[in-house]
């Protein structure tokens, strides 16, 4: 009988250590359990993630920096002066008598007349005109090739240095690929009637050619350099230029002409001047047969 209290007594403590140990592993499991579940859920919880899909917009400002004082300040004033007088300093690159400022207006500075702010941040950029991905320094030789009617700035020249440094430091604090408001040209809804340019030539003579001539031939200074610029013919852009492009033109028309003046005229008085001037002749671009290599070439092209 106590060989009998003896073995039950064992058979219960063993029980009872068995039970301890099938309890801590219950709770060992218990909390594995409890983890893998969070750790899944917390994998499964649906994440804020920033979207991109679309830059940021930021107000049209012109920002009063100091130009500094050291080979950079130099750099960005050349930059400026070439901008404003290009002819003068960029001489051997111009074929005709415009300056950067003649469509960048006051040095890039006015929104919706083409500005230079914030520029530099949307630099490389798919250009379709190319087809291929471009840098601002293409972009710029771009402009002498077709709006100049002249040649390509080297690339490691003091002339496309400047310029570059000149539209890096207008952008400071310009977020990288922000859509800055008054950006280009601001384009304008399709006309209600058709752009006609026989009302365009009488709305020129009446509204624009007191500054750029009954021919469009521009206005000179006593120095022979154009006050105002001439807008076909031989002095003028090429055919390849944006400005040679109906709706750029018409929306330039629109929102900063006439000089001083701009949003005077009617969305249709803007269309029938630029179908007007843009039809008008003006010098060949031999090389427009390798623009739109893929195909999409704008309807308003001149070519």
């Amino acid at each position: 009988m106590k060989q009998d209290n003896e073995i039950h007594g064992i058979q219960k403590s063993f029980a009872q250590t068995i039970w301890e140990k099938l309890r801590s592993m219950r709770f060992i499991l218990l909390i594995l359990f409890w983890m893998i579940g969070w750790t899944t859920f917390s994998l499964e919880l649906p994440v804020a993630v920033a979207d991109h899909s679309s830059p940021p917009k930021v107000p049209f400002r012109v920002h009063d920096f100091d130009i500094p004082e050291n080979p950079l300040g130099e750099s960005i004033q050349f930059g400026e002066n070439l901008v404003m007088e290009t002819p003068t300093f960029a001489k051997p690159y111009v074929g005709n008598g415009l300056k950067c400022r003649n469509c960048h207006l006051e040095g890039g500075i006015v929104p919706n007349a083409m500005p230079y702010i914030g520029l530099s941040g949307l630099f490389p950029t798919y250009r379709p005109r190319a087809a291929q991905v471009i840098t601002l320094q293409e972009r710029i030789n771009g402009c002498f090739m077709r709006s100049l009617n002249g040649k390509p700035l080297p690339l490691d020249s003091p002339e496309m240095t400047g310029i570059v440094a000149y539209i890096t430091w207008l952008s400071q604090e310009i977020p990288v690929g922000a859509e800055v408001e008054g950006r280009g040209t601001k384009k304008l809804a399709s006309p209600k009637h058709k752009p006609d340019p026989e009302r365009g030539r009488k709305l020129f003579s009446e509204k624009c050619s007191y500054c750029h001539g009954a021919e469009g031939e521009g206005s000179k200074n006593p120095d022979g350099s154009y006050l105002f610029p001439p807008l076909w013919g031989d002095d003028s852009f090429n055919i390849a230029a944006g400005m040679a492009r109906l709706n750029t033109a018409t929306a330039f028309i629109k929102h900063n002409m006439p000089f001083g003046q701009g949003g005077s005229l009617t969305d249709q008085e803007a269309y029938d001047i630029a179908s007007f001037f843009t039809t008008q002749p003006r010098p060949d671009f031999p090389e427009k047969s390798q623009d739109w290599p893929k195909g999409g070439k704008p309807a308003d092209a001149r070519y």
